[in-house]
Formats: structure tokens, sequence, C-alpha cells
């Protein structure tokens, strides 16, 4: 099987990243650039000691990554000491942001802090999903950073749910319209979990002219770790990639409430069907093979009759019922046991991993 050469994670040039926010999602965010060689900067309002707990999970994640796509460390060694040689040389490019980053004063901590801002390149905000949090870290760090506030360092935040616009009006309130803030660089770069391993990346930059500015560093950041973005040209709810799942999940919950299959049934379909060949060809693309006379024949008799539905009663009613899915053991399927659960995460997550390590044979 191929895997990535070592050059593949020695960066043409060492950028500064600032990732803000250490959950789950921003750790993952922080491995794909440390993984790459980036040097990375956390801040999370944790403090320091979890931060040096973060940093480990980090190294070690970038590590185990480098392995399987990469071939990192000595094949002598097992594979436990192959990820500790490798998270070992990962280890001293990712540092913790001092705890006064936000902290706007005349002190040294804070001019050093400001210092670090200056020197950025990009900063990545995976912060908890609510507006005013968000809006609030941006502007304190505009307020830290003359360069932020120039527009120079774009700021991407991690958002699943909350429009650019609305992000950028707040953050315009926070902030006034006379202290240059508004011209701070906001963008939508909203990754896929886990985010180490699955490519895409959906950037929005919120009209044509922040577009032609922060589209070709952001891309060409993004596509030098190996993923894939995609740039909206129009933000709407739920972005790209959530909108095709919801319309598949709508269609998937009508066929089962009507009584045409079972659940099970519906995910086999998904499975065996067409998602084998979704895995390679997108949907678009499959149709024009397949080709257009047909599919338009196919539509005019199948469109009228799919689900319509402008909310979901059904899976509110299951949720407020107990049945929250994999957690209870109980959802739209019915689990025997945890151990179950955890099989299939598992099972989906070596597959994610197998086809990124296919995508570097191509």
């Amino acid at each position: 099987m191929g895997t990535a050469s070592k050059e593949a994670f020695v960066p043409e040039r060492c950028h500064k990243i600032l990732v803000a926010g250490c959950g789950f999602m921003g750790e993952s965010i922080a491995s794909i650039f440390a993984a790459y060689g980036h040097e990375v900067f956390l801040f999370d309002n944790r403090g320091a000691e979890y931060l040096e707990t973060s940093k480990k999970r980090i190294a070690a994640a970038a590590a185990e990554y480098r392995r399987i796509v990469g071939g990192g460390g000595d094949k002598k060694n097992s594979t436990e000491d192959q990820d500790a040689e490798i998270a070992a040389a990962i280890l001293p490019k990712l540092v913790a942001a001092p705890p006064q980053l936000l902290e706007v004063s005349s002190s040294s901590t804070s001019t050093a802090a400001a210092e670090l801002l200056d020197s950025l390149d990009f900063v990545f905000e995976a912060v908890f999903e609510d507006l005013e949090v968000k809006c609030q870290l941006f502007a304190a760090l505009a307020e830290q950073s003359q360069k932020i506030r120039d527009g120079l360092v774009p700021l991407c935040s991690n958002t699943s749910s909350l429009l650019l616009a609305d992000m950028q009006r707040r953050l315009a309130e926070i902030s006034g319209a006379d202290n240059g803030a508004n011209k701070t660089a906001l963008a939508v770069a909203h990754f896929q979990g886990p985010a180490l391993w699955m490519p895409l990346v959906e950037l929005y930059f919120g009209g044509a002219d922040a577009t032609a500015l922060y589209e070709g560093s952001l891309v060409t950041l993004l596509s030098s770790c190996h993923k894939r973005p995609i740039v909206m040209r129009r933000e709407v709810p739920g972005f790209v990639h959530a909108r095709l799942q919801a319309c598949l999940v709508r269609e998937c919950l009508a066929l089962v409430r009507e009584g045409v299959c079972n659940a099970e049934d519906v995910d086999d379909a998904v499975t065996f069907g067409f998602g084998r060949r979704y895995n390679e060809v997108g949907p678009l693309k499959q149709a024009d093979i397949v080709g257009l006379d047909l599919i338009a024949k196919t539509h005019n008799a199948i469109f009228p009759s799919l689900c319509n539905d402008t909310s979901d009663p059904f899976t509110a009613e299951l949720a407020a019922n107990g049945s929250r899915g994999g957690k209870d053991l109980s959802g739209y399927l019915q689990w025997p046991c945890a151990a179950t659960v955890e099989s299939t995460k598992k099972k989906r997550d070596d597959e994610v991993k197998r086809r990124l390590v296919q995508d570097f044979e191509s």
C-alpha cells in the first residue's frame, strides 16, 4: 500500500497558526497542522495545565496520522514506539499561548501576547458553538493585534451552524466602528469530524472581495495538508455538507415512518448501494455518467412523492422520550449493547483512515 513520503510533512513555509479552543474539534484541527510541520499555538480558557495535557493528545494524534499515511518512524519498533518517536519530534512545535492572550493591559505579559498575535499567519477558532462567545473572542484578538485589526490574519471559525454575516454584524457591534476592528477578516472554515482524518473543509469568506483576498492563502494551506476545501459562493444555513446529509436523512425517516422498510434496510440501501459509488464519484458526476436523459425521467417519476417536511417531530419525540441513539442503546435502531456501538464506531473510523491512505496512492 502506498503512503506519503516524509517530505510531504515538511511544509514549503512553516506557518504560525493559533488554534483557539482545544476541545474535540480544536485538538483535531491542531493535529492537522502539527502533522504537517507548522508551528501551532494553542489557547483554551481551561488554563496551562489543561493545555499541557492537550499538547500530548495533539502530538499523539498527529503521530498516528503520520505513521498511517506516511509510514513514519522506525519500522523495527512497535506501533506504540513508532508513535512515541514521531510525537516527540512534533511536540516542540506545539506551544501553549499565554493565558493573558485575551487580556488588554500595559503589562509585559500583554505585550508578549500582542507580539505573538502579530506574528500569526492564521487563526482557527473552535470554541463553544455560541455567537456571543465566538465574537467576544474575535473582538479580544483584534483588540490585542494591529495585524488582525488590519485584516491581515484570517480568523477562521469552525462553526457548523452560525452564519458568517451574523458573526460579522455582532463583531462590529462589540468592537465599534471607529477602531479599525471592522477590517478584521472573519471566515468560515468548517471541518468535518474527525477533522484529522476527514478531508473536506467548507470555506466561506463573505463576498467577492474577501474571497479574492483570502481564498488563495487558505486553500493553499489546507490543500498542502491534504484537505479538500470547497469554497461556498453564497451562505446558506447548514452550508453544503450538513444540508446534503439532512435531505438524505429526511427521506430515510419518511421511508421508515411510512412502512416502506425498516431502519436497518434503509441503512443497507445506502451502505451497500450508492454509498459504494459515492466514495469515489459524487452524485452529479454519477448522474452525468448514467446520462441526464435517463436521470430526468427518474426524477420526474420520483420527485413528486419525496418527503418535503420542514420539521422533524419524529426525531424530537424519540429524544424527548430518552431514545437518544447509541448512548442509550435506543434510537432509530435498537442496539444490543454498548460494545456494539463502540465496534461500529471503530469500523467506521478505520474505513475513513483506510480511504485516506488510498487517497495518497492516487
